[in-house]
């Protein structure tokens, strides 16, 4: 049966208006046909007129050249030329001065012309990209654009993307979300890194990207990150997520499994906006293309979230400050940040835990006074660990409650602990360990000071959250009993 447009549109017009302003309406269109409703863009006219009419829109907003040009995507010489192509969108046209060739809309092609061609595979592109190559990573969106070769990989990897395409969209907390080191399920970086066995026969980009109001933009590009790369990634992550001393909560324990990712380095860009995903790109950058964090500035952020931990809630700065070491060391063995130059870095006589510790990282303790403030912080710990059993509440912690410690206030805390453990007659906790240790330490420091406070209150926090877990103080109280 045929009805005449005007009728169709008389009959549309009518149902519009009795429809409710209080919800949104969509209209969809399809023909009828032997005995059957069918879509009504599958009619090849109806492709063809609606093809059209996106160019000519384009043309309208843009402008178009008719006369042949250059395209600014192929760089082929083409018949007819577009501006206003939104998805490559360089230029606006609502400010008269950024139209080249005049002040008038219909100028714009002249700022970036492309061919239809190049219109027409963008799109398809930036659409198979975004289904089957975008992923996400701590907060931050990316496509994951992959640089083949070889025909046999790219079958491969043809295959791995068609079997993904159902992947979800939402980030959630399953254990094999925490398994990867950017928090996405999803995520390929690992399975391609195997399915190459590590060689570096394919390179990867990660375009990082946001979209605002239907239109997106580049933020952030990691060129040539190849397999072998990806490979010492989740070697190091799998080390982190093993490393006992890293294991504070009760799952952790039971699990043996410390999960790291890439949002412990967010925690750490700070909440500046703009500045901070700046600083949190540019360290996954040096991830990913084995390029270099500056140590003292990635200590200052480390210590500054851990001072702000320690100020709004202190019940977690423990938390914090292993999230810190386990950060450190990630970025240490992937060398992505270099030990202090020119360090001189402490032989210990003793080879108990702490000691032990200390040889276990010599990349962090380049220096004696490194030493000195970690074995301070451990020192306190003891402290806090027999007030808490004696009194069920710690108030020596104040002493160093969100405070940058330099050299005169770790002299002052090392008689301030040793006098408030003989007050509860618990000094054994630390003879035979402990206090040797850091005198020793303080012998070897001297009249010197080479470090600055930030990095002292650093190796403060690392022994004051981390010495339960070197050296179990149930066990050392169960030793000096004896």
């Amino acid at each position: 049966m045929h009805f005449p447009i005007d009728l169709i549109k008389d009959d549309i017009s009518a149902r519009k208006n009795s429809f409710s302003r209080e919800y949104t309406y969509y209209l969809f269109a399809a023909l009828s046909q032997d005995n059957g409703i069918k879509p009504f863009f599958n009619d090849q006219e109806v492709q063809s007129a609606a093809i059209e009419e996106l160019f000519n829109r384009y043309a309208g907003k843009g402008g178009d050249i008719t006369k042949g040009g250059i395209c600014s995507v192929c760089g082929e010489e083409k018949e007819k030329l577009y501006g206003n192509f939104s998805l490559l969108k360089c230029y606006n046209l609502d400010k008269r001065g950024m139209i080249t060739g005049g002040f008038h809309k219909s100028q714009g092609v002249h700022n970036f012309p492309v061919c239809r061609e190049c219109i027409a595979d963008v799109t398809y592109g930036l659409v198979f990209a975004k289904e089957n190559l975008s992923f996400w990573m701590s907060g931050e969106n990316y496509f994951l654009l992959p640089k083949v070769r070889n025909v046999e990989i790219k079958d491969m990897l043809i295959d791995i993307l068609s079997k993904r395409s159902k992947r979800k969209k939402i980030p959630t907390l399953k254990e094999v979300e925490l398994q990867s080191i950017t928090a996405d399920e999803s995520e390929l970086l690992e399975e391609i890194a195997e399915l190459t066995k590590g060689k570096d026969t394919i390179t990867l980009s990660l375009i990082f990207y946001e979209e605002k109001n239907a239109a997106w933009r580049i933020i952030a590009e990691i060129n040539e990150v190849l397999p072998s790369r990806i490979k010492a990634i989740y070697a190091v992550k799998e080390e982190i997520d093993r490393y006992s001393l890293l294991f504070l909560s009760q799952k952790e324990r039971e699990n043996s499994r410390y999960f790291f990712d890439l949002r412990k380095l967010k925690a750490f860009a700070g909440h500046d906006g703009k500045q901070s995903r700046k600083i949190f790109l540019d360290w996954v950058d040096a991830v990913f293309r084995s390029g270099k964090i500056d140590r003292k500035n990635l200590i200052t952020k480390l210590v500054k979230t851990i001072l702000n931990q320690m100020k709004e809630n202190s019940d977690y700065y423990a938390f914090t400050v292993r999230d810190a070491w386990a950060v450190f060391l990630f970025l240490i063995k992937l060398k992505a940040i270099d030990a202090i130059a020119g360090g001189k870095s402490m032989k210990l006589a003793s080879t108990n835990p702490y000691g032990t510790f200390i040889k276990e990282n010599p990349d962090f303790f380049t220096q004696p006074e490194q030493v000195v403030s970690f074995l301070t912080g451990c020192y306190v710990s003891a402290v806090i660990y027999v007030q808490r059993q004696s009194k069920n509440k710690a108030p020596f912690f104040k002493k160093v409650h969100g405070l940058k410690l330099d050299k005169r206030r770790l002299q002052e805390l090392y008689p301030e602990a040793r006098n408030k453990l003989h007050q509860y007659d618990k000094f054994g906790l630390v003879a035979k360990t402990l206090d040797p240790l850091l005198a020793e330490a303080w012998v070897k420091v001297g009249n010197s000071w080479d470090i600055n406070d930030t990095e002292a209150t650093f190796a403060f926090t690392v022994g004051l959250a981390l010495s339960g877990n070197i050296v179990n103080p149930d066990k050392s109280e169960q030793e000096e009993d004896k």
